[in-house]
């Protein structure tokens, strides 16, 4: 019985840190669940000679700042409203599936396409800010607290 409630306990908090996220302007936000994007770039331009639409890229740093290692299992970039609008790629998830240790990083990359078919570079900046954050996936196993066994 002991053992089940125990199990039941790591479940309900495993499902609470891998469900926690944020929309918020700032990447560096430190989330629940240890991980910080303190460093992104990105780039905005057209693919080859068609100029009615744009690829975004982007390429993002992520630490983990917790004690244990975590899985990064998947990355997704939340879009602004306006890119929502003209995103033409179905699924935006970048998959990752590697560890991170403890103060470690790891640098991911990723693009979409957009339609911007009749729109000047002057319109398509009045866009910014692109992105509002970073949906992350990821899992991990918590180190437990020493057992005393009576």
């Amino acid at each position: 019985m002991r053992k089940t409630l125990i199990s039941l306990g790591l479940t309900l908090i495993m499902l609470v840190l891998t469900s926690c996220g944020t929309t918020s302007k700032d990447l560096s936000t430190d989330f629940v669940s240890g991980l910080e994007i303190p460093e992104m770039t990105t780039s905005l331009g057209s693919e080859g000679s068609d100029t009615s639409q744009q690829v975004f890229s982007y390429n993002i740093t992520l630490i983990n700042t917790n004690e244990y290692e975590v899985e990064i299992q998947w990355v997704e970039p939340v879009l602004s409203n306006e890119l929502q609008k003209r995103v033409l790629t179905e699924d935006l998830k970048v998959s990752v599936e590697k560890a991170i240790a403890p103060g470690g990083l790891l640098r991911i990359s990723g693009k979409f396409s957009l339609k911007t078919e009749g729109t000047t570079k002057e319109q398509i900046l009045e866009w910014e800010p692109f992105l509002r954050g970073m949906h992350v996936a990821s899992e991990a196993s918590l180190p437990l607290p020493p057992v005393n066994i009576q």
